[in-house]
């Protein structure tokens, strides 16, 4: 009866120390909510000593695409100059519509629609911002995934910025948010298995892959035919290769329906 009493107790105690890790988890991630969402709030509202006090020391900041701008800069004189730079190519007012937020422990991922007016007209791209977090609840990073062939042809008003070529208008690109039931699995088992046939359907040497977290992964594809990744997908080893993984398209941004391999699409 005493060792029943005692395994009891042992369970009990169990029990209440996994509450009080998840519920120390919840905490941690409302609290990355709430700064990703402060700063993105400020960012929409030109209010830069707000963003300011929100970044850490060594903050970076993270343009992706091919064109010369798709850059890291280093620290907040460089971001800030970026910034006002990048604002002289657009007419009226500056800022993104909020759609949604997926956070987690140390980082988040913002999903955002632009409604401006660039100098070769009217500027609506779609954007992915992922922000990672210090220990001490600081920004450390920020990396923005968005159209760079619209960003191009709208705020430069060609299809080519300095040295590097922008994509064809015939093309599209692809941003597109995922879950996995393991991303490292996921990444080794299937996305660099299948990496050698994304030659057939997209332009493969400037393909992204950036892991969200443990279960979330973003994925970026250029120059995308679309009846070849159809085709792609609808091939049975490659099905198979990404039902395996449980395989969960959450957005993706792309002008036509593409039938994923997967028994359901989260909307």
């Amino acid at each position: 009866m005493k060792n029943l009493l005692l395994v009891s107790i042992s369970i009990l105690l169990l029990s209440c120390s996994q509450e009080d890790r998840k519920s120390e988890r919840e905490k941690q991630i409302d609290a990355t909510k709430e700064i990703v969402m402060k700063f993105f709030n400020a960012q929409s509202e030109g209010d830069i000593e707000t963003m300011k006090s929100l970044v850490s020391e060594d903050f970076q900041y993270t343009l992706n695409g091919q064109l010369d701008i798709s850059n890291t800069y280093y620290g907040w004189d460089e971001f800030l100059k970026f910034m006002g730079e990048f604002g002289t190519l657009l007419k009226g007012s500056v800022g993104a519509e909020f759609l949604e937020i997926i956070p987690s422990e140390n980082t988040a991922i913002i999903f955002a629609e632009g409604r401006m007016e660039g100098i070769a007209g009217k500027y609506e791209n779609e954007y992915a911002l992922k922000y990672t977090l210090n220990k001490d609840g600081q920004i450390t990073a920020i990396k923005e995934y968005l159209s760079d062939l619209l960003l191009a042809q709208k705020l430069y008003g060609q299809d080519l910025c300095g040295k590097k070529m922008a994509y064809k208008n015939e093309n599209l690109n692809m941003l597109l948010l995922a879950n996995v039931s393991d991303v490292d699995a996921f990444k080794k088992y299937s996305y660099d298995i299948n990496q050698p046939k994304f030659k057939n359907w997209s332009d493969a040497s400037k393909s992204v892959f950036a892991k969200v977290n443990d279960t979330t992964v973003i994925e970026l594809f250029f120059n995308i035919d679309k009846v070849q990744l159809q085709e792609f997908l609808n091939d049975p080893e490659v099905s198979e290769n990404i039902r395996r993984f449980n395989f969960k398209p959450i957005r993706y941004s792309l002008e036509t329906y593409i039938d994923w391999p997967t028994s359901s699409v989260v909307k």
